[in-house]
């Protein structure tokens, strides 16, 4: 047997860049969306307990909100595609014409 040492060189593995990935395979998606319903799942039994049968109508009203917010953001993020940090960069474009201490 030889006695070789292997290195290891993370510049070939990571590619060192200043900016935030944006993309993601089908496991990220999957995960994401698995983590919502998990979510719900884990709800319902307290706002059961806490606001009876109102919460049924309550839950289809909160996901119809978070359906427009996606689709919101959706516009926003193909509008802006040089923006990344999600919800708060996109104000923060927005009023900075008006400086940026107020933008912030």
């Amino acid at each position: 047997m030889s006695d070789q040492t292997a290195t290891f060189d993370a510049s070939l593995v990571i590619p060192s860049t200043d900016e935030l990935a944006k993309d993601t395979n089908w496991w990220g998606a999957f995960v994401i969306g698995l983590s919502g319903t998990i979510l719900v799942i884990g709800l319902v039994g307290f706002a059961v307990q806490a606001l009876g049968g109102f919460s049924i109508p309550l839950f289809v009203v909160i996901t119809g909100m978070g359906v427009i917010l996606c689709f919101s953001l959706a516009e926003l993020a193909a509008a802006m595609p040089d923006r990344h940090g999600g919800l708060p960069s996109y104000p923060f474009e927005t009023f900075k014409p008006w400086g940026t201490s107020r933008a912030r």
